[in-house]
């Protein structure tokens, strides 16, 4: 109420109705004091403090928990008691950079009056009190919770093993598998915050082909009381590391899995290291068998190659005392020309073979037609003999291959072994090239069908077969036939071969190539 005086004898009286302000105000009191109430009587221990570390105001719990008295602790300096808040210049700019309402957890010793150390758990809030940022300090005494942990056999050694050993993946799980607790190291080994992964299960982390692995290993635990064994596990990346892991089932009184306590380590390094060392042994044992198959080829087939050379000179050498004996010296000579073209033909057989093994040629799309032509021409300009009929026969007029340069070989290969094996007075070869459909895709077929001397129901089984892989030997077309098959194999292909009239392998082969086909 206000009076306001105005000559000469009035009086003005100026009234507001504060009834409602009364009111707020009683409200804001009774919450602070609500407020109060609550901070004192809490459970867990309360202190209010400035960026500067006094203490400006503490709860009765914190009091227990610290032993003094509350004039004492209002004295302290908040660095007095809880060790890691120091330096306090340092803590201020760190708290400069938080939002109001921003928090933090902090775990770490504290003191006692008595001078007594103990672990707490302490979550710090940033607030405004008095128009100040001051931080409010929840403190909870984690000492009951430790040896509570400690008071269990499986715990005590979970307590061992993480003392011991931090660098390596710590973790407990329930009987389904799913994450209880684990370490900070699943962070720096898989990529994964300790919280990203609590509740999951770790059969999700696990690979797909290691989970048979995993179960079984657990279903042998009840005998051996332990998992042991290397798997891979998923990285947050998505690739996956080698994990060395041991793990341990706790049971209850009824023999009932309760927890699963693993401790792992990455092998990645040293996983990689083994697979490294059994590629170098699987490397030095194929260079070796293929030295050895080199050996062997140039100790057969090129020393018979030279033998006849050899024979057909000492021939040759006896016919020249002889005038009359011109015409035979001449298919002498021509047989040499032929061993040395022969001879030639192994070596460049044996560099192709060994430049296929080692991913040398690249796949294009060729046109099977074009090659084809080229190698006709080719082969019956070597031989030079009209005796030789080699047609084509096709209801297409283009077929597009993937495949390369080595097409050509292949072709050449197939068609001098239906020339040089052959005892019929005209060597015959019909090419047929269709499309077929096979388990969805498209091929180019090419059968050669020739009237040589065939191929036995027993080299069937071998003939593409001569290699540094395989002990068996086979002569004449074996090396040009195993080059062969490596070239169509190298283009995702086919190839067999079947008697040119079915039953009578006597009356000629049919050769057939599947190539797939490029649209």
């Amino acid at each position: 109420m206000t009076y306001q005086f105005i000559a000469p004898n009035l009086i003005v009286v100026l009234t507001e109705d504060i009834t409602e302000r009364k009111k707020y105000e009683q409200e804001i009191k009774k919450s602070k004091e609500l407020l109060q109430t609550i901070v004192n009587n809490a459970a867990i221990g309360f202190a209010l403090h400035d960026f500067e570390g006094n203490v400006l105001m503490v709860n009765d719990a914190a009091l227990k928990m610290m032993g003094y008295k509350r004039e004492e602790f209002l004295n302290l300096k908040i660095s007095d008691i809880a060790l890691e808040i120091t330096p306090m210049d340092h803590k201020k700019n760190y708290w400069d950079t938080l939002s109001f309402g921003e928090s933090f957890q902090v775990t770490g010793m504290h003191r006692r009056k008595d001078g007594s150390l103990f672990p707490a758990e302490t979550t710090l809030i940033k607030l405004k009190f008095k128009n100040k940022p001051v931080i409010a300090a929840f403190a909870r005494d984690l000492t009951e919770l430790r040896e509570s942990i400690q008071e269990s056999k499986a715990s005590k050694e979970i307590y061992r093993l993480i003392s011991k050993s931090v660098n390596d993946l710590i973790s407990i799980n329930d009987s389904e598998g799913r994450f209880l607790y684990c370490n900070e190291a699943y962070k720096r080994i898989l990529g994964y915050k300790p919280e990203e992964l609590l509740g999951t299960s770790a059969f999700d982390l696990s690979h797909p082909d290691d989970l048979n692995k995993i179960l079984s290993d657990f279903r042998n635990s009840l005998q051996q009381g332990f998992v042991k064994n290397e798997i891979r596990m998923k990285h947050k990346d998505g690739f996956y590391r080698w994990i060395e892991y041991n793990a341990r089932e706790i049971f209850d009184e009824d023999n009932n899995i309760t927890k699963i306590i693993g401790i792992s380590r990455g092998s990645t390094s040293r996983k990689e290291a083994e697979l490294n060392l059994k590629n170098s042994e699987k490397m030095y044992y194929e260079a070796y068998n293929r030295a050895e198959f080199y050996k062997d080829l140039f100790a057969h087939d090129m020393n018979n190659i030279l033998q006849i050379i050899l024979s057909s000179n000492e021939l040759a050498l006896i016919l020249l005392n002889s005038a009359q004996e011109y015409d035979k010296i001449a298919n002498v000579l021509s047989n040499v020309i032929k061993q040395v073209i022969r001879g030639k033909g192994l070596i460049s057989n044996i560099r192709k073979l060994s430049q296929l093994e080692e991913n040398i040629f690249t796949i294009q799309v060729m046109e099977i037609f074009t090659v084809l032509n080229k190698v006709r021409n080719l082969v019956k300009d070597r031989y030079n003999n009209e005796k030789i009929s080699i047609k084509i026969r096709s209801p297409h007029q283009k077929c597009r291959v993937c495949a390369n340069e080595l097409l050509k070989d292949v072709f050449e290969i197939i068609l001098t072994n239906a020339i040089i094996h052959n005892n019929k007075p005209k060597t015959e070869v019909l090419i047929k090239i269709a499309r077929e459909l096979k388990d969805g895709l498209s091929y180019c077929r090419i059968e050669f069908i020739d009237n040589a001397i065939g191929v036995s129901d027993n080299m069937k089984k071998i003939i593409f077969k001569r290699s540094f892989e395989s002990a068996q030997k086979t002569s004449g077309m074996g090396l040009g036939l195993s080059l062969v098959k490596k070239i169509i194999e190298s283009y995702e292909g086919d190839i067999w071969v079947e008697d040119r009239i079915k039953g009578s392998p006597t009356e000629g082969s049919n050769f057939i190539l599947l190539i797939p086909e490029k649209h």
